[in-house]
């Protein structure tokens, strides 16, 4: 629906900005995890952590507050393409 309703940069542009949510989001999901066992094997070490993780989620949330104060509209809908796929998360970790 998206592709028939909007240009290619929009799309890209959309798609980008509910990525960079992600992107911060896991890099938190390290933290909580080192956080949570802090005694666990780790087959890889973060380059710099932590200091390297916390320059990219502020770096991250720096790009996703600039593209809601520069775009709302464009900001709104790509929380709304992240909030379409709740149902079907929802749906298929039921079954």
């Amino acid at each position: 629906l998206l592709v028939l309703t909007g240009t290619y940069d929009q799309l890209i542009g959309h798609v980008v900005f509910a990525s960079w949510i992600f992107y911060a989001m896991a890099c938190v999901g390290v933290f909580i995890l080192r956080k949570r066992d802090p005694h666990s094997i780790r087959p890889y070490k973060a380059w710099g952590y932590p200091a390297s993780l916390v320059v990219f989620v502020f770096f991250s949330l720096y790009l996703v507050v600039n593209t809601v104060v520069e775009n709302p509209a464009g900001a709104a809908l790509g929380i709304g393409l992240i909030a379409a796929g709740i149902p079907a998360y929802f749906y298929w970790r039921r079954r």
